[in-house]
């Protein structure tokens, strides 16, 4: 409306005022387009297109061919407030509500996502990409942070329990506090500060491996980001297992054992790893998961085109259904983790039961 006020002078204004007037005169209703073309909608429909940039005016303003343009651009704008616009911009909402079925009720709506997934494990199109789901960005992003997760859950795993094992054998000694000194600094180091130290010292003054990239998943890809997604969990699992370990070697079951005159190493691995690894393995769950549905930070740092990056790129893009599939997803994995550790809890200690 204010761009027709103020540029009412021009040619390109007065021709399109003229032939407004045409429709006028044949009593029709009618639209101005965003390239400035009027076309004769179906029903009685008077609006406008491109977002509301050119202003309204109805066949009785028009009819006054005694008007000046100055005068019928002011009409229409005053007209334009008063009747009930229906813009192309309207029009795009309503198919869109019908394709992705948002004109239901609710509990429609509800009921046909939830039918979707527990009958085909369907989350249903993506808000942002058109003729592609939600399905197809999880199978682009999840097998390649499942790659690196899984390899961060191994590294973090052997390392961080046989970290914890030497230390706690090896009690007061300079590897006890050196491997004491590493877990508490790396646990509390964040991965956003050891990724660019890591592409800072191998990427760019070593010149060893590449600082971002997937590549299919080759080797030098992978190294950076498993180790620093997995440094601040390997650290944890190292101070888990030294302190339980610990716990474990002053128990009386271990006197009686080296009263027997058996061997140490026979001690540390028949008798002290299994009850030892039982706070470990309540942790391994809910570490398992984050690592293998990865990290927004490694993702977005290292360009490696993991779900973390679909998720961060759903959010902003506010592509709600890519969120949901992808927060139900993490959900799943984490309940079906947990239910393997209270089963690996019963094995580990027979005096656990269900």
């Amino acid at each position: 409306a204010v761009e027709l006020a103020k540029d009412w002078r021009t040619d390109k204004y007065l021709r399109r005022l003229e032939a407004l007037m045409a429709i006028a005169d044949k009593e029709k209703s009618f639209i101005i387009s965003g390239t400035g073309d009027v076309l004769e909608p179906e029903g009685d429909v008077i609006g406008i297109g491109s977002g509301g940039n050119y202003a309204l005016a109805s066949a009785k303003v028009l009819m006054d061919t005694n008007l000046s343009a100055e005068e019928v651009a002011k009409k229409a704008i005053k007209v334009a407030s008063e009747i009930c616009v229906f813009t192309n911009d309207n029009i795009k909402i309503e198919k869109i509500n019908e394709k992705y079925g948002l004109d239901q009720p609710m509990y429609i709506q509800m009921y046909r996502y939830v039918q979707g997934i527990v009958t085909n494990f369907d989350f249903g199109p993506s808000f942002r990409y058109k003729d592609r789901s939600v399905n197809d960005i999880i199978a682009q992003g999840f097998p390649v942070t499942l790659k690196y997760g899984s390899w961060s859950f191994l590294f973090a795993v052997t390392i961080g329990i046989a970290l914890g094992i030497i230390a706690a054998i090896r009690q007061n000694s300079i590897f006890d506090y050196l491997s004491v000194g590493f877990s508490i600094s790396a646990q509390v180091l964040p991965n956003f500060v050891m990724a660019p130290i890591l592409v800072l010292i191998f990427t760019l003054y070593l010149g060893w491996l590449p600082g971002g990239g997937w590549e299919g998943g080759k080797t030098q890809f992978v190294i950076m980001p498993v180790i620093a997604l997995s440094t601040s969990y390997l650290a944890s699992i190292a101070r888990l297992t030294r302190s339980s370990m610990l716990e474990v070697l002053n128990s009386n079951f271990i006197r009686t054992a080296k009263a027997k005159g058996l061997p140490k190493y026979k001690i540390i691995l028949f008798h002290a790893l299994k009850p030892t690894l039982l706070p470990v393995i309540s942790y391994l769950g809910p570490a398992f998961v984050g690592m293998i549905t990865g990290s927004v930070v490694i993702d977005m740092f290292f360009s490696t085109g993991g779900i973390g990056l679909h998720f961060v790129n759903g959010a902003l893009n506010r592509d709600y259904s890519t969120i949901m599939g992808i927060t139900i997803l993490v959900g799943c994995l984490t309940i079906t983790f947990n239910l393997l550790v209270d089963i690996l809890y019963a094995w580990i200690d027979p005096k656990i039961r269900y």
